[in-house]
């Protein structure tokens, strides 16, 4: 919907045929809209904005903007591993660089959990390659690995 000069909503065509968005949604939500023919809702954007500051407000939660559910939504898709390409189909992106710059963020939970990945990579490797000290070398040249129980430098 777009507002008119005039201050009125009207329904308008998607600029391009990337912008219509057609979104599987989960059997919960589905079951939701059974019967409902049209539109789901009968608000404006206006309407819409307004609704949802007085749901977060009654939930306890802090402001954020309708807007950004979708790229609430885009986050999760990453994080659980969904390829950009089908991320980028259900946002409705031509490309992605809209999607990388400005849609994609490291979740909280999701990137401690990489960064635990990633540290156990490390500590396998030292548990094996690193710690092989070869009398040749200098102490000071040794390869040391990070321990860890005390997560400081050896």
């Amino acid at each position: 919907m777009v507002r008119t000069t005039d201050n009125t909503w009207i329904e308008k065509e998607p600029k391009s045929y990337a912008r219509n968005q057609y979104i599987d949604f989960p059997e919960f939500i589905a079951e939701k809209f059974k019967g409902k023919k049209d539109r789901i809702v009968k608000l404006n954007p206006n309407q819409i904005t307004d609704k949802f500051k007085y749901i977060l407000k009654k939930a306890g939660l802090p402001h954020f903007r309708f807007h950004d559910l979708r790229h609430y939504s885009a986050s999760i898709q990453h994080a659980v591993g969904v390829p950009d390409a089908y991320i980028m189909q259900r946002g409705g992106w031509g490309n992605d660089g809209v999607l990388k710059a400005v849609y994609r963020y490291a979740m909280e939970e999701k990137s401690r959990e990489m960064s635990s990945l990633t540290n156990s990579h490390f500590e396998n490797l030292c548990n094996t390659k690193c710690n092989t000290k070869k009398k040749t070398l200098e102490k000071s040249r040794v390869l040391q690995c990070r321990r860890p129980e005390s997560n400081r430098f050896t």
